[in-house]
């Protein structure tokens, strides 16, 4: 099997949670998994939900979950931006073709169904739907920790439609309380233990490796998504919130020290939506074309660091 379609470690530690909580029920399974943790890097125990919906969907197949994920992620897209621009076809299509989100899609189980759920609480945001916001919040937290990045982005598009910051600081802090209260319930005196020891967890050569500038997240998105980024620059003032939202999801993203562009999958949808609404339909084929190329010369890629996204492209590899 090709390397890109191959589980790497994180994914068959996935696959583990997932077999070991059905072989032992949830409860069980996860504190027999927080007794295994022994404080090496990612993933940990704490991301209960989504070892919880691996475990439902292995019937499945391992993919199932991010298939799903990339399937409905032009719909979801166009949803959440529905309240401030209609719900527009466009965006279904441009934001369905990213090859960001496929390339990743190929080997990565989570992180397709991380950025739609990120869109969804974009949705939630725009909406000024506390239940669905905290609900979405919390659910985002307990797949991964690092999601937390999202918050300040969506915070902004948050008060920039207008919503009530006490509400938001309300929900913010019963999503805090959800994400804590079942991890108590779950792991009960092992918790602290767990925490000491993912608290503790030194950086990888994984972690080392994905440390680079903090231009490498834009740098990336110009490689893979040219047309979409240069489009959404040049349309900025017609769509000033997502334009804003987008500005506060990057710079928060690229200070952050892991500089994957596997975490951004979310902006990449988010310039999209922008790049969409800034051409005729006519030019969405146009478009749609340059992904499929993209999606093609991008096929043998297993990171989509900024070196190996140029070197995909031909490009020097001192791109990074």
């Amino acid at each position: 099997m090709s390397q890109v379609w191959a589980l790497g470690p994180d994914e068959s530690t996935y696959v583990r949670f997932g077999n070991t909580i059905r072989d032992r029920g949830f409860v069980k399974g996860m504190r027999a998994l927080a007794d295994r943790y022994a404080g090496e890097a990612l993933p940990t125990p704490l991301r209960w939900l989504w070892a919880l919906l691996v475990s439902w969907t292995l019937p499945f197949g391992p993919r199932a979950l991010q298939t799903v994920a990339l399937v409905v992620s032009g719909p979801i897209a166009a949803w959440a931006v529905a309240p401030l621009v209609g719900f527009d076809w466009r965006v279904v299509a441009l934001t369905a073709l990213s090859p960001l989100a496929v390339t990743v899609g190929r080997r990565a189980l989570q992180d397709t169904p991380v950025a739609v759920l990120t869109m969804a609480l974009l949705g939630m945001a725009v909406r000024h739907n506390a239940y669905g916001f905290t609900a979405c919040l919390i659910s985002l937290i307990s797949i991964r920790e690092a999601s937390i990045l999202v918050l300040p982005a969506i915070a902004a598009m948050w008060l920039i439609v207008g919503g009530d910051p006490k509400i938001l600081g309300v929900s913010v802090a019963a999503s805090g309380a959800g994400v804590l209260l079942p991890l108590a319930l779950i792991f009960r005196s092992r918790l602290v233990p767990l925490l000491r020891r993912f608290t503790s967890t030194k950086n990888t050569e994984y972690q080392k490796k994905n440390n680079g500038a903090m231009h490498s997240l834009l740098a990336s998105l110009m490689i893979v998504s040219p047309m979409p980024l240069t489009l959404a620059i040049q349309s900025h003032a017609s769509t000033p919130s997502l334009t804003a939202a987008l500005s506060v999801f990057l710079i928060v993203h690229s200070v952050f020290p892991i500089r994957n562009p596997r975490f951004i999958i979310a902006g990449d949808i988010l310039l999209r939506i922008i790049a969409a609404l800034a051409v005729p339909w006519w030019a969405i084929p146009i478009l749609g074309v340059a992904d499929l190329w993209a999606i093609y010369r991008l096929r043998n890629v297993y990171d989509p660091m900024p070196a190996a996204l140029a070197s995909a492209f031909g490009m020097p590899k001192q791109t990074e």
